[in-house]
């Protein structure tokens, strides 16, 4: 059956969260195991549209297992999020900027959306190539900006390190962005494992 019809989750129905981060978990590793083969899938049970709303849920673990299906998406059926790339980078910065402002706000210790967000992002950037130049003002400011922060999660300053790089290597029009950082970001590359 279609995906799309699933039931409306209320944000109180906890069990309903669990089963839907859980599916989008086993979702990621289906895509994994299938690689491009999975695109008559995704195409016939309307996958997109229903990661699209998982995106915009209201609970973070629903969120983040989503954006961990774009990335597995963007990385090994990338033909299937071409057509819907500034959706998908759109809700990236969007979910990078919240969940950013949230996570100082509240000094959480490890905010798993935005971590996903920029990492989805980047396995977006490295198979658009130059088609991500028009989302670089958008982008590259916001993952410079995580680069510069003392006190991020190593997983938030590695991502966003590896897609500025990212950046770089596939999208020339990116690198003035990144002069006047640029010590910064190649101490932050040499940490990286």
């Amino acid at each position: 059956r279609d995906l799309h019809s699933f039931p409306t989750r209320r944000s109180s129905d906890l069990p309903d969260k669990m089963f839907l981060s859980s599916s989008l978990d086993v979702i990621s590793s289906i895509i994994g195991s299938l690689k491009e083969s999975v695109q008559p899938l995704v195409e016939e049970y309307n996958l997109i549209s229903v990661l699209t709303g998982c995106m915009e849920d209201n609970d973070a673990d629903v969120r983040q297992a989503a954006f961990g299906v774009l990335g597995d998406l963007a990385q090994y059926c990338y033909i299937v999020v071409k057509p819907h790339i500034k959706t998908f980078v759109m809700l990236c910065v969007k979910y990078m900027n919240v969940e950013y402002a949230l996570c100082c706000l509240l000094r959480c210790r490890y905010p798993s959306v935005c971590n996903n967000a920029i990492w989805s992002l980047g396995e977006m950037v490295l198979r658009a190539g130059t088609e991500m130049a028009l989302y670089a003002e958008a982008v590259l400011p916001l993952l410079i900006s995580f680069n510069s922060q003392t006190r991020l999660p190593a997983g938030i300053k590695d991502n966003s390190t590896i897609s500025i790089c990212r950046y770089c290597l596939t999208v020339p029009q990116a690198i003035p962005y990144v002069r006047n950082c640029f010590g910064m970001l190649c101490t932050n590359v040499a940490k990286l494992r």
